[in-house]
């Protein structure tokens, strides 16, 4: 089997044991994470998925959605622990669209499930076992290194066979039960921003009603907002909001981790 598709590497993790350590995470699990972070998986950024033809690949997603459901709750069911795939299984194709015309590349996550768990150790002993169950071909360790909001999980990649044709590619996350807890309010926040993000980068396409291709909309000059005012103190708000409440539910993590 040929290995995953990659885009030019951006180069691995270093010293995952120590930030592991720093971060509060006890010698085992340390040691864990380091052990994950060295198998020599790309970054998801890295890979690109097989299929090219954007149809071909969501006909790909549609069939093989219940036997990666079918996977991941095996999954969980052997590890005892909360896994499921997305409602509705494949993402929903405004969501698709909206991924493709900001990075022009076809998504990973088409088909995405998650492991939910209730500590740091258990949430890398569980992932510790995930290449056992499926073909990596992608991960990040997000705890270690959170996303711009704040969010932690651990993201793979997988590879699903399938009868003749290229493998398809799909998400499996791992993630404590806080987060996930939390993720699903702060997605509420992320939807009123994501909407907002949408506006911005069609101001900068098309002129405002009642303009000419000529005329300057709201903000286009040099130095000026796209949003209007209003918009922008919300938008930044929103992103302030959600980065503190994904602090404060890593803060309860550790507090959980290490009890006074």
């Amino acid at each position: 089997m040929t290995g995953p598709r990659r885009r030019p590497g951006r180069g691995g993790p270093d010293g995952a044991e120590g930030q592991a350590l720093a971060l509060g995470l006890s010698p085992a699990t340390a040691l864990r994470c380091a052990d994950l972070a060295g198998r020599g998986w790309p970054d998801p950024a890295d890979v690109e998925q097989p299929q090219r033809d954007f149809f071909a690949l969501y006909a790909a997603a549609r069939n093989r959605a219940p036997a990666f459901r079918e996977a991941v709750r095996a999954f969980g069911a052997r590890r005892g622990v909360q896994a499921d795939t997305r409602p509705g299984d494949v993402k929903r194709l405004d969501r698709i669209v909206e991924k493709y015309s900001v990075s022009l590349e076809q998504p990973l996550d088409l088909l995405g499930g998650k492991v939910v768990v209730g500590s740091l150790r258990h949430l890398y002993e569980v992932a510790f076992t995930v290449p056992e169950h499926f073909e990596v071909v992608a991960y990040r360790d997000r705890v270690l290194r959170p996303q711009k909001s704040g969010y932690r999980d651990l993201q793979f990649v997988v590879a699903l066979g399938g009868a003749g044709g290229p493998p398809h590619y799909a998400e499996l996350k791992v993630l404590h039960t806080l987060f996930d807890q939390m993720d699903g309010f702060e997605h509420r926040l992320y939807e009123i921003r994501r909407g907002l993000e949408a506006k911005e980068r069609d101001r900068l396409r098309e002129p405002q009603a009642g303009q000419g291709w000529g005329e300057e909309p709201w903000g286009t000059n040099f130095g000026s907002p796209i949003l209007s005012p209003v918009e922008q103190m919300v938008l930044e708000e929103l992103g302030q909001s959600s980065r503190t409440l994904f602090e404060r539910t890593w803060a309860l993590v550790q507090a959980q981790e290490h009890p006074p």
